[in-house]
């Protein structure tokens, strides 16, 4: 799944890879994942893509609809894969 996630990413205007994913409540609005080197190894990192919510673009490590603490395990795609 993380290859799959990974070669199906899309490029922000700032030029880095990233997913789009959605909490399951669907109350938070969009986020997207990044996959950064962070200490010994890589690990998921989120933001806020909701452009209504008073935290858009900012890191965020819940959900801004229900609190749930984020994991790139419990989130699903926003858009469907498109295999290559």
């Amino acid at each position: 799944m993380l290859y799959k996630l990974l070669s199906t990413v899309s490029v922000r205007e700032v030029g880095g890879s990233m997913a789009t994913l959605v909490c399951p409540c669907a109350r938070g609005g969009d986020l997207w994942a990044e996959f950064w080197w962070v200490g010994q190894g890589y690990q998921w990192v989120f933001f806020d893509d909701d452009e209504t919510s008073e935290t858009h673009t900012e890191q965020v490590t819940h959900c801004p609809g229900c609190g749930r603490p984020l994991d790139r395990k419990n989130l699903r795609a926003a858009s469907p894969f498109v295999s290559r």
